[in-house]
């Protein structure tokens, strides 16, 4: 057998198990269970060791090259170059912990899959350069809400124009290829199709691929830094909940003291606002006194006397006459009755008719 029809033979067992795989694949896309259906997430994981063993063997084909052109391919080669934008997008589905790293690799796969197609002239759409951890993105509309807003620039408003019409090219390039392809499967469908028929209808679903390749990558960016920020939400949390396992200060909670004007108030408020220490006035001087910070007792600080050069009241009169009652000065205590005497006999004014007639 010549070498060609070995080629030919390698190329045919290498297209069942791509069917085989593609059939997975659409298995996966049909799926309407959960993503994190177990059952459907045994099948991506199927669907992507398939791809993987089959990318290994089309590498040790040598299927392709780097010096060639579209032109130069065989038809039965064309539909191969899809693999890495497959295991792009069975890798995004996986239910993974670690999102950011199902990130990385998808974003391996679907630019590996754009370059190809550059080299070998299928699309000229650029490819999207890769933004590092940590960088915000061009655009402030993809500015994730948890962070500050700031006003664009005209350099802001020029590439969010562009991008906005480069979205819209796509789409549009994009529903006028899902019209070929739909035409183009009503011709594979007929008996023994035409090799320029099914060589167009590969690199169709290849320029369709392209267009769902840079959505993807748009699509993956702007999941980046919204997960960074839950990340960096998740390990602020697991700080402040390694601090509250910590033993508790040995210090006791501070209360607040209300100081109330009189006993009554005191058991008024002690009685409506329990978990608040409260004392009067009376209570508080005594404290004092008992601290050493006021002197004398709280007879002496509610009776102080006048500062010098000013008059005395009756308030001030009366409390002397207390004190002298203390004392048991008996001239003082003979005044003070016969005065009390007097005012019981005499009401006050009484004699008074001065200016009167």
């Amino acid at each position: 057998m010549s070498g060609s029809d070995d080629g030919q033979d390698a190329e045919s067992t290498l297209s069942q198990r791509l069917d085989r795989c593609l059939q997975l694949v659409q298995e996966v896309r049909d799926a309407s269970v959960p993503s994190s259906d177990p059952e459907l997430q045994s099948t991506v994981r199927s669907a992507i060791s398939g791809l993987e063993s089959l990318t290994r063997r089309v590498s040790s084909a040598g299927l392709f090259s780097s010096n060639e052109s579209v032109e130069e391919l065989p038809t039965g080669s064309l539909r191969f170059l899809l693999l890495p934008a497959l295991l792009g997008e069975l890798t995004c589905r996986l239910a993974h912990e670690d999102r950011m790293e199902l990130i990385g690799i998808a974003e391996v796969y679907y630019r590996d899959f754009l370059q190809r197609c550059r080299d070998y002239g299928i699309t000229e759409a650029e490819i999207p350069a890769p933004r590092s951890r940590g960088e915000e993105p061009d655009p402030p509309a993809a500015r994730h809400p948890a962070q500050q807003p700031r006003a664009p620039t005209m350099r802001d408003l020029a590439t969010m124009s562009k991008q906005r019409e480069e979205r819209l090219r796509r789409y549009r390039e994009q529903k006028e290829l899902e019209k070929q392809l739909t035409e183009l499967q009503e011709a594979m469908r007929r008996p023994s199709p035409d090799d320029e028929t099914i060589r167009t209808y590969y690199l169709t679903l290849l320029r369709q691929a392209v267009g769902k390749a840079l959505s993807e990558l748009q699509s993956l960016e702007l999941e980046k830094p919204i997960l960074e920020h839950m990340q960096h939400l998740k390990t602020r949390g697991g700080a402040a909940a390694a601090e509250s396992l910590r033993s508790p200060a040995s210090a006791p909670p501070l209360r607040p003291v209300v100081i109330t004007r009189t006993k009554l108030e005191a058991e008024v408020f002690g009685a409506g606002y329990s978990s608040l220490p409260t004392m009067s006035v009376e209570e508080f001087y005594e404290q004092r006194v008992r601290d050493g910070v006021f002197p004398g007792g709280c007879q002496q600080a509610s009776n102080p006397a006048p500062p010098a050069g000013q008059p005395a009241t009756a308030d001030d009169k009366d409390g002397e006459r207390d004190r002298l009652e203390e004392t048991d000065d008996a001239a003082t205590l003979t005044r003070a009755r016969q005065f009390d005497e007097y005012k019981d006999t005499h009401k006050r004014g009484e004699g008074n008719r001065h200016n009167r007639s």
